[in-house]
């Protein structure tokens, strides 16, 4: 398993994720359990009645645990610190704030 060592990218910490800091690159306190997430997606798959040791699967509960890390990445960040941003320079036309990673995840669609 390999991330991108960009500072949206998660860092692994002994079978958990925590997600790098953007500004100091101190390491987020928020962390996600990968093997929990991997054991429950494996229960899931045997609860329909799916054989989680097929080769189109074996890897899947891994690979779900890696997406839900990566789309719940900002899920404990401070949407301010990205958008309190003072100008000193006079300007008459539209600032666009880019590069910011946005994901979105309805509960209901858990």
């Amino acid at each position: 398993m390999k991330f991108d060592a960009s500072p949206a990218a998660p860092t692994i910490l002994s079978g958990r994720i925590s997600m790098n800091d953007n500004d100091n690159g101190n390491v987020d306190e928020s962390k996600v359990d990968l093997p929990a997430i991997e054991k429950a997606v494996k229960q899931i798959l045997e609860a329909v009645g799916e054989n989680t040791q097929r080769e189109g699967l074996r890897d899947t509960p891994a690979r779900v645990a890696r997406m839900y890390a990566e789309l719940f990445a900002g899920l404990h960040e401070d949407p301010a610190r990205y958008l309190d941003v003072d100008f000193t320079e006079k300007y008459d036309e539209m600032v666009v704030l880019r590069d910011i990673p946005f994901y979105s995840m309805c509960e209901h669609h858990l």
